[in-house]
């Protein structure tokens, strides 16, 4: 029985310390750290350049094609489903739809 406690509690103290490692190399307050600035109007903007449909509230760009999906910062799926943001997707459409997703 004390087995398993004890290897929790190491499990605990090992998982608090990556966090507190973390917290230590983050910037300081009032600090701007660049790699976190996302601007969606650009990613926007080259979406429908490239001729694509920018879906607001899912961060995604539809009927691009993968290059112009890199160039925007994105990943890139080839075959996404048609009914992915539909809550009730119990009858969908068997078609796949070229997706730029971007993380937000």
């Amino acid at each position: 029985m004390k087995l398993p406690v004890l290897l929790l509690l190491s499990m605990l103290i090992a998982a608090v310390g990556a966090v507190a490692g973390r917290a230590a190399d983050a910037p300081q307050s009032g600090a701007l750290n660049e790699d976190l600035i996302i601007d969606w109007d650009a990613r926007i903007a080259a979406c429908r350049s490239a001729g694509g449909t920018w879906l607001h509230g899912h961060n995604e760009c539809e009927r691009i094609d993968e290059a112009a999906c890199g160039s925007a910062g994105g990943h890139y799926y080839p075959c996404a489903s048609a009914c992915r943001h539909r809550p009730d997707n119990l009858v969908c459409i068997a078609m796949c739809v070229p997706m730029c997703g971007f993380a937000g």
